[in-house]
C-alpha cells in the first residue's frame, strides 16, 4: 500500500509503504495519509501525474505530456532538485531515513 500525505487538502509527500510514511518528518494529525494504489504511486513518482485532494479523495491528473516548452520542463526539474537537496542536507539529519539513499542517488544522477 502506498500513500499520499496531505495537510489542509494539499499534497505534501508520497510514500511507497508504511515504513516510508512513518519516516517522514511530520505529525499525524495535522497531516493525513490517504491510501493509493501502487500504480498511482508510480505515476506520481515518475512525474507522469499530479495529485489533488478534495474532501479526503485523491484525484490524479495525467501530465506526461504537459510541459509546453523545454524551459517549463527545466523549471520543474530544478524545483524537484531543490526539494531533494533540502532533504539530503546534513543539517536535516535525514541520513538515517529509508528514503535518504534513494533521494541522494536521484540527486547525484
Amino acid at each position: 500500500m502506498a500513500y499520499v500525505v496531505n495537510i489542509n487538502n494539499s499534497v505534501k509527500f508520497i510514500a511507497a509503504n508504511e515504513n516510508e510514511k512513518n519516516d517522514l518528518n511530520i505529525f499525524f494529525p495535522p497531516a493525513v495519509a490517504i491510501d493509493i494504489s501502487e500504480a498511482d504511486f508510480l505515476k506520481l513518482k515518475k512525474n507522469k501525474a499530479v495529485a489533488t485532494i478534495s474532501e479526503g479523495t485523491v484525484n490524479f491528473t495525467d501530465i506526461s505530456n504537459s510541459f509546453a516548452t523545454e524551459e517549463d520542463l527545466k523549471i520543474h526539474l530544478n524545483n524537484l532538485k531543490e526539494t531533494a537537496k533540502a532533504f539530503i542536507d546534513p543539517s536535516t539529519r535525514n541520513d538515517s531515513k529509508i528514503l535518504h539513499s534513494t533521494i541522494n542517488s536521484y540527486y547525484n544522477t
